[in-house]
């Protein structure tokens, strides 16, 4: 999924991208070489049709030392044309691979690392060209990566070497280091127990911000404490250096009290990231908060951080010891498995600085490059998706706060944003359901964006149980209608969205679905069933899920991204 997305992202031709593929274990396996194919689809038709995994043990020297013969030993000018390498491994390796790595990047090779599950951080970087190394927790992760991988290849195109004796790389031209540019604020909790907790937590927060470009148009540092009351060291305008910062942290000190987590994030929303304090979320700058806990919050949490998020303010958040898991899930930004870190102690926080500064720093490179890619997409849509019917199948049961339903209808109306829409272009229909059925608006129904959002905008809430199985085969003969109404063959994508669990069988139908090539992307929130999600959607890149509705936005941007890309 991974390399489709990448292939599909890229304009390939002669005279822009020329893209090869070879699989590594004990020896190097060519799958295609630079000139085989001239685009993008005969490509992508090989890679269905023949990739197949290969199996063995890892040896990514001997994998460098034969891709730089067989792929990079001549070619195009390089000035004009940069060869790039990019590299997944999976493992540390069996081999020594610094020489060969060495070998091709002295010989121009710009190499891209990306590591997944357990590749050691020094492997990816002894490979990577520069800074050009990333490590993700799981292979799913992968596909989530991909969306920046477009970027992160022109910036590999342009990247320069220093001088030999240069142990700086500064590969930006602009006035700061592209993963520094953010407003970072931490909210800790004070009540750590010891002084050597308190040491630990005071060297966590030197470790994350000593490696990071501190001033006054780069890096903004807050920092915040909490307990009985919230207490706050230094604003985003006020440590416009890391000394000034550090001594910040310095007057951290132990305190007793309840946990108001809740009241903490509602007064780091109001102040710490308001533009009076320095915040510049308003010039487009990421906004970052980091929370550090040891235990469950006695005040509720859920709206004081999902008022903070709608604000654009990604949170992360550091579980020790007794935190509460499930209460953190409601903190934190989408995805929880991403933005979650858990310890057994304030011993491994310290430990894990190194971690999680380098998750910091892809969370900010990953905002800055897909930025412009977003804007772009923004505001041309889905340029290559010039017909297709598209159904949304959205839960209007009685969990869905009436709030949160009116999140629904925004994601729907942002979702239809970004096509073309017409009779002889894309059209769109949708059905509501609890344990009801309703047809909001058929397929024909509309045929220009302007009264098709006004439908949307239109539809009242249902009420009632979840039953999704009987809505997957209500849609079903809907669907067929719609297709002997066109006059050629076009893709069908059903986006299902619901936040609760099915008190219906939900496979058979969707299996119905799927086998007339209807793809199904599955939207989960709260309470939202994974298992039933991945059995309606069948495929485990389509389903996408959220702790709270929020996440909304973000899930947008991937369910349009895949429908968008998708040959």
């Amino acid at each position: 999924m991974f390399i489709n997305k990448m292939i599909s992202s890229l304009p390939i031709e002669d005279h822009k991208y020329r893209v090869g593929l070879a699989q590594y274990s004990d020896g190097l396996h060519r799958e295609f070489q630079l000139n085989t194919f001239k685009s993008s689809g005969p490509m992508l038709n090989h890679l269905k049709k023949n990739v197949r995994f290969l199996g063995g043990s890892l040896r990514i020297g001997n994998a460098l030392r034969e891709v730089h013969t067989t792929y990079f030993s001549n070619g195009r000018d390089r000035r004009q044309f940069p060869p790039i390498l990019v590299v997944l491994a999976s493992a540390e390796s069996e081999d020594a691979m610094e020489e060969a790595s060495k070998a091709l990047r002295s010989d121009g090779v710009r190499i891209i690392s990306v590591g997944m599950q357990g590749t050691p951080e020094e492997t990816l970087k002894a490979m990577a060209t520069g800074q050009f190394h990333y490590s993700l927790q799981t292979v799913r992760d992968l596909s989530m990566f991909s969306q920046n991988m477009t970027q992160i290849l022109k910036d590999a195109a342009q990247y320069k070497e220093v001088a030999a004796h240069s142990h700086t790389v500064d590969p930006f031209p602009r006035a700061c280091q592209k993963d520094s540019l953010a407003d970072l604020m931490f909210l800790v909790d004070e009540s750590v127990g010891t002084k050597q907790n308190l040491r630990n937590l005071q060297n966590f927060l030197k470790n994350i911000t000593f490696s990071m470009d501190v001033k006054d148009n780069c890096l903004r540092l807050g920092l915040m404490s909490y307990s009985d009351r919230v207490q706050t060291f230094s604003l985003l305008s006020s440590s416009t250096t890391q000394s000034e910062f550090q001594k910040q942290i310095q007057k951290l000190s132990l305190q007793a009290g309840k946990s108001n987590a809740g009241a903490a994030i509602e007064k780091m929303r109001r102040e710490g990231f308001s533009a009076s304090s320095g915040s510049r979320r308003a010039q487009g700058v990421p906004q970052i908060a980091v929370l550090v806990t040891d235990r469950p919050s006695d005040d509720k949490v859920r709206e004081a951080a999902l008022n903070l998020r709608l604000e654009d303010v990604t949170v992360f958040a550091m579980g020790i010891q007794r935190a509460n898991k499930t209460q953190l899930e409601e903190i934190v930004s989408y995805p929880p498995g991403q933005t979650i870190s858990m310890m057994k102690s304030y011993g491994d926080l310290e430990i894990y600085s190194k971690n999680f500064l380098k998750k910091l720093q892809n969370e900010i490179w990953s905002q800055i490059s897909t930025h412009a890619e977003q804007m772009e997409l923004d505001k041309t849509g889905c340029v290559d998706t010039k017909e297709a019917d598209l159904y949304f199948l959205i839960d209007g049961s009685s969990s869905i706060q009436n709030k949160h339903f009116e999140q629904i209808k925004e994601f729907m109306l942002a979702v239809i944003k970004m096509f073309s829409i017409g009779p002889d272009k894309v059209r769109v229909g949708a059905v509501q359901y609890s344990h009801e059925k309703e047809v909001e608006f058929d397929i024909n129904d509309y045929t220009n964006d302007v009264a098709l959002r006004k439908a949307v905008s239109n539809i009242k809430q249902l009420g009632g149980n979840t039953l999704t199985g009987a809505a997957l085969d209500f849609i079903l003969p809907l669907i067929r209608k719609g297709r002997k109404q066109r006059m050629n063959e076009v893709p069908c994508y059903l986006i299902v969205l619901t936040d609760g669990m099915s008190m219906d069988g939900v496979l058979e139908p969707a299996e119905r679905l799927r086998a007339e090539h209807i793809t199904i992307h599955m939207v989960g929130i709260g309470e939202a069933n994974r298992t039933q999600l991945q059995q309606i959607a069948g495929a485990e890149e389509r389903v996408n899920f959220g702790q709270n509705f929020d996440s909304l936005k973000s899930i947008k941007n991937e369910v349009v991204r895949s429908i968008c890309t998708e040959k």
